[in-house]
């Protein structure tokens, strides 16, 4: 492959770059190949489920992922070519187990909550997750192999990316996770309903994830970022009157959230993977990957808690406060993260 790619040097760091187009270019396309399979695996996972516990038994939910699990053994065994890189030292193990430790305390004490659990154990969780999580990061600014190394946060669009990250999967994981709840309780636990309310979303998140990740180095990572936590926003807007109105209003809602989510998700990645250099790419992508999942996981259990004490549209509005707060990272965004020269 020729002139595919090049060696260039930004500001004095020699960087892996793309001759004609870009390291965007193939970022966006692999992103996108990756959605495409993600997209065949979240819509048929949900579907397939409710099939199997409305006319089967929920045992085999888990049952077959059995020999699925040995076959994608068997093609990692068969397919993949182990790759080293250079020794960076040890792993870190008190990073990690600051942060398991603190967002677990976090969890914890918010699915407490949500149930109407009150009291001291709630209030110690709470502040045992903020004190472990504040060590964390005293920790990672000193240890000299961190998990999270907190350089990266000197390169605006790896800042920008991970706030904005962080903030919009809360949103997405935090609707996800009680939209099956609601949907369950509005149609009379019709599981047949929940799996087609469950899969638009997926539908919606999984499909635009690909377009996304195949054209964000045309028209850069900024704009799509934009319009996805727009779209997001208008599809949790819509939630607020959705049940109101029927299964088209909630099926639409559902869509659109989702569509906003998979708009989001790739740019994002692109802009973190073209802050760093490419020897460090591997780090702060997974770095990010960790900033989602916690993300993630306090959106879940924050929603369950305000959708319990408060009502479902409680919640979307704690939704929607948060995903202004992402929109308001994702202005700090690069309009094309290539472009602005990687430390």
């Amino acid at each position: 492959m020729p002139n595919l790619l090049a060696l260039t040097s930004i500001n004095g760091t020699y960087q892996l770059g793309v001759a004609t187009t870009g390291i965007t270019d193939l970022a966006g396309n692999a992103l996108g190949a990756a959605a495409s399979a993600w997209a065949v695996a979240s819509v048929a996972g949900p579907l397939l489920g409710t099939l199997i516990v409305t006319h089967v038994s929920w045992r085999w939910a888990f049952l077959i992922n059995v020999p699925i699990a040995i076959v994608a053994a068997f093609l990692v065994i068969a397919g993949m070519r182990e790759s080293v890189g250079q020794s960076v030292g040890r792993f870190d193990l008190a990073g990690a187990l600051l942060a398991g430790a603190g967002g677990s305390c976090l969890m914890w004490a918010f699915v407490d909550l949500g149930e109407g659990k009150i009291g001291v154990t709630q209030a110690a969780l709470i502040a045992a997750g903020i004190i472990l999580l504040a060590l964390f990061v005293w920790h990672e600014g000193r240890t000299p192999h961190p998990i999270l190394p907190l350089s990266f946060f000197h390169h605006a669009g790896y800042a920008a990316s991970t706030s904005s990250s962080f903030l919009a999967f809360f949103s997405g994981f935090g609707l996800s996770s009680y939209l099956p709840l609601a949907a369950n309780a509005a149609f009379h636990e019709n599981r047949g309903i929940v799996g087609l309310v469950v899969g638009a979303f997926t539908i919606g998140w999984s499909s635009f994830a690909f377009g996304t990740g195949r054209l964000v180095h045309r028209i850069g990572e900024r704009l799509p970022c934009i319009i996805g936590i727009v779209i997001h926003i208008i599809g949790l807007l819509l939630f607020m009157v959705a049940f109101d109105h029927g299964l088209a209003w909630v099926v639409v809602a559902s869509l659109v959230s989702g569509a906003g989510m998979g708009m989001l998700s790739p740019a994002l990645t692109v802009v973190v993977q073209n802050s760093v250099p490419v020897a460090r790419m591997g780090s702060a992508t997974t770095s990010q990957q960790f900033i989602r999942q916690v993300g993630a996981a306090l959106g879940v259990s924050a929603f369950v808690l305000a959708a319990t004490t408060g009502g479902f549209r409680v919640g979307l509005l704690l939704l929607i406060a948060v995903s202004a707060g992402a929109f308001a990272c994702i202005l700090a965004l690069p309009a094309h993260s290539l472009h602005e020269g990687n430390h």
